[in-house]
């Protein structure tokens, strides 16, 4: 017999892992078999795909929800982390991509998680790594000391291409949360989206969705809109190198100009204020992360931020946080 839909696990914002395709539907029985356990977890999904929301949604589901979530990001020193072992304790410790990681952080943390510190419940061990983490210990990027003491239990996430039949639910929320004047895509438009590959798995698809809502005409996102959009991801110039005597504040009256401009004889949707604002803080944090090659501490003293509020807002904003290794 067919088995019973399997409910979506509860995300932290209180929104919901959408799935009712046959693969997220395996993930969630499989979830429901693992979350009330204390296996250690590795979530294997291609970038973008929601391992740090799957993630946050095992602590949420699990026996600790109300003890601390504490993050490993790459670029975390390895002097720090006998403490954030410790400043997770009775919670959920979430290691991101292991594999990027420099082996020396690598090589500490699997001998603190073979050692814990006395006192208190050790946390439950969460790892998000690449689709194939085996790969990564073959390349000799992921240390299998590491990898094997944290994959208790593998659970894979699908990429979006492999769930197409979400994608119309998928996007209601996502549009629901770009804020703004409420929108919707008209069937015509879900077709389009659907012969997408979509590399970039659902941050590619909110990316686009957010981008339409605010630029569409009227409250339904039409098919052209979408294939501008779309065209627009993969025919857009290089931007110009800026003229850096030219002061910050030219630069994003020129921006903001043409996104006014792509309006004609209209205005933009009401509530212009804080959409930019929301929707300038994710790319810049972005591009300051990479800046700092995912050096969080030199991230947070570059933007004036205290670290504890930066790494809030990477895991609000869903940002993948990768340290690029140097090449001899």
């Amino acid at each position: 017999p067919t088995p019973p839909p399997a409910p979506a696990p509860a995300a932290p914002d209180g929104a919901a892992l959408i799935g009712a395709t046959p693969a997220m539907q395996a993930l969630f029985r499989e979830v429901a078999r693992v979350v009330a356990t204390d296996l250690p977890i590795v979530i294997a999904a291609e970038p973008g795909a929601g391992r740090s929301t799957l993630a946050r949604a095992l602590h949420m589901l699990g026996e600790r929800r109300g003890g601390p979530l504490v993050t490993l990001v790459p670029g975390d020193p390895p002097e720090t982390l006998a403490a954030r072992l410790a400043e997770a304790r009775g919670g959920t410790l979430i290691v991101e991509d292991p594999a990027a990681h420099d082996p020396a952080t690598q090589l500490r943390l699997a001998v603190l998680l073979d050692t814990p510190p006395a006192g208190g419940l050790p946390p439950r061990l969460v790892a998000t790594t690449g689709p194939d983490p085996l790969a990564d210990i073959a390349a000799g990027r992921l240390s299998p000391e590491l990898y094997y003491r944290l994959a208790g239990a593998v659970l894979a996430l699908p990429p979006l291409r492999e769930r197409l039949d979400d994608l119309p639910a998928l996007a209601r929320l996502m549009l629901e949360r770009a804020g703004g004047q409420a929108r919707e895509l008209s069937p015509a438009a879900l077709e389009l989206l659907r012969a997408h590959l979509f590399p970039g798995n659902l941050r590619e698809l909110d990316n686009l969705l957010r981008r339409l809502s605010l630029t569409a005409q009227t409250p339904r996102i039409e098919a052209a809109e979408v294939a501008a959009a779309l065209a627009a991801t993969r025919t857009t110039p290089r931007a110009p190198r800026p003229d850096p005597s030219q002061p910050l504040a030219e630069t994003v009256e020129q921006h903001l100009q043409r996104y006014f401009d792509l309006h004609g004889d209209d205005l933009p949707p009401p509530g212009l204020y804080d959409r930019i604002m929301r929707e300038s803080e994710r790319p810049l944090i972005q591009i300051a992360l990479d800046a700092c090659n995912g050096n969080q501490l030199r991230c947070a003293e570059l933007l004036g931020l205290n670290r504890n509020t930066l790494r809030k807002k990477i895991a609000e904003l869903d940002i993948q946080v990768t340290r690029r290794r140097r090449v001899m």
